[in-house]
């Protein structure tokens, strides 16, 4: 299981009873498996092989409390799968399996951080085992093809991300462009809570095409708002984190068949130097309360591109209010380098 080489064993190792792994410096060739009843808390830093994965069965747990899971070489690892049960509701914890990150946890360098199904053969993902939960409170997710994807789920999902940050701040190992932060497939519940998402690479080095999108969701009821950090003796929110989106190409990228799982909610979120802030396509009673929307101008010349806030195409039973528009001031309308767009309603 430890190697200090990038060799994958194409082996599991499992998990059966509590551990703690706090080693700085531990190599692993092998797939995890942590299985029903066992928890597995890392507070260490763990260097996974590139096709190495960790699997969390429904009933474990996997604890990162200020530990670190990146990949052993230069390549991208599979991540982390939380398995679930579809079938069952995600009251008690102990029907699905559980990730739980704080204090700083670092997912890093993954096809995809976590991923809350089971892959089979091919990595082809096995929907019947949906329903995994991702409890993040203060943990970073650092340059990832896709740092977290939730699958179609029936029940309420009780998965949170509060004060975390997704980021992209170099080009990805294997020379990949990122996907997005966050997928969300037909479900609904899963909240964002004053979070950063993040891409800060040059626009020479990638232009906003290959910059990846912050939250993109089908048939997805979920919210993106502020975390409350002061209340007062009243219990009213005094002060707060707002979420950001900043230098990529979508911030939220929302689409609908039809099948449920609209009113998405956005209030009090930052948008800046994405192509678009948001894009809802058939989605319908979206709430956009309280954002701004800080249309940058590329740092790319000769461009046609046109950058935009809020794209509402086809959408019914919104409620848009209180919301910022505003662009750098430099060449806002038909210009060799881009167009400019605060809201389009089609």
């Amino acid at each position: 299981m430890i190697d200090n080489t990038c060799n994958y064993s194409n082996s599991t190792t499992q998990i059966t009873v509590d551990q703690t792994w706090q080693d700085p410096n531990m190599f692993i060739n092998d797939d995890i498996l942590i299985t029903q009843g066992a928890t597995l808390t890392i507070t260490g830093t763990i260097a996974m092989a590139s096709d190495a994965r960790i699997m969390v069965d429904k009933g474990a747990r996997l604890e990162i409390l200020g530990g670190k899971v990146t990949s052993a070489c230069n390549e991208l690892w599979r991540g982390i799968e939380v398995w679930g049960d579809k079938d069952l509701t995600q009251s008690p914890l102990s029907n699905q399996g559980v990730v739980v990150l704080s204090d700083g946890a670092i997912i890093e360098n993954a096809l995809i951080g976590i991923a809350a199904t089971k892959f089979g053969i091919n990595d082809v993902p096995d929907y019947t085992y949906s329903g995994g939960i991702i409890l993040a409170r203060e943990a970073e997710f650092v340059n990832n093809k896709i740092a977290a994807k939730f699958f179609p789920y029936q029940y309420g999902n009780t998965s949170y991300f509060i004060q975390c940050n997704f980021k992209t701040n170099r080009v990805l190992y294997d020379s990949q462009n990122p996907d997005c932060f966050v997928e969300l497939m037909a479900g609904y519940g899963v909240s964002f809570r004053g979070c950063t998402f993040d891409n800060s690479i040059s626009y020479e080095t990638t232009w906003l095409a290959n910059r990846g999108n912050g939250i993109e969701a089908t048939d997805a009821q979920f919210e993106v708002i502020e975390e409350c950090t002061l209340q007062g003796g009243g219990g009213e929110c005094l002060e707060w984190e707002n979420s950001t989106f900043t230098g990529l190409n979508y911030g939220i990228y929302a689409t609908s068949a039809g099948i449920g799982g609209d009113a998405p909610i956005m209030d009090r979120c930052v948008f800046t130097g994405n192509n678009t802030g948001i894009y809802l396509g058939a989605v319908d009673e979206a709430t956009i309360n309280r954002c701004d929307f800080n249309i940058v101008k590329p740092l790319k010349e000769g461009s046609s591109w046109t950058i935009g806030g809020l794209y509402l195409d086809n959408c019914t039973g919104y409620q848009v209010e209180e919301n910022y528009f505003v662009n750098d001031g430099n060449d806002p309308l038909n210009t060799s380098d881009g167009n400019f767009c605060g809201i389009d309603c089609k």
